[in-house]
């Protein structure tokens, strides 16, 4: 005895072609603007805001020459700007994994009072989106000023 799928072959992998359809099409949207800005980034300087734009053009790596050794022009470097980068998001990174890892373990791991209604507060402050979090951050470190300059 046999049973009969509610739906056929055919339409199967007609929902199979759409999709993957959908998937290519969103990968395009994705990509292109990335392209364009890389196809912009080897522009000459003099074409690069063109309008309307050229498409044929001599690529040039001239202003990723003037970005990674003057600066682009302005005072700082670019490689200082990448190194407090570096420096700011890997201490960020540490923090956060030497703080949630054993936070991650007692949660799950160990049973105390509070167990239940911390679990609950952590899992509201996905209601809301990260920038509220940031605003502060962001206002106090404004406050500070210049204690908070990393140039050299």
């Amino acid at each position: 005895m046999t049973t009969t799928s509610s739906t056929s072959r055919g339409g199967a992998v007609a929902r199979v072609i759409v999709g993957r359809t959908f998937l290519w099409a969103w990968l395009l949207v994705g990509l292109v603007p990335l392209l364009f800005m890389f196809i912009t980034s080897v522009k000459p300087a003099g074409i690069a805001n063109q309008i309307p734009p050229a498409w044929i053009f001599q690529p040039t790596l001239d202003n990723y020459v003037s970005v990674l050794s003057a600066g682009g022009g302005k005072s700082e470097s670019f490689g200082q700007l990448l190194t407090n980068s570096a420096i700011v998001s890997l201490g960020a990174t540490a923090l956060a994994v030497v703080v949630g890892v054993p936070a991650a373990y007692a949660l799950t791991m160990r049973d105390f009072r509070a167990r239940k209604g911390l679990s609950s507060w952590i899992l509201s402050t996905y209601m809301f989106p990260p920038i509220v979090a940031v605003i502060p951050v962001f206002v106090f470190a404004g406050k500070l000023g210049s204690w908070t300059r990393t140039r050299p």
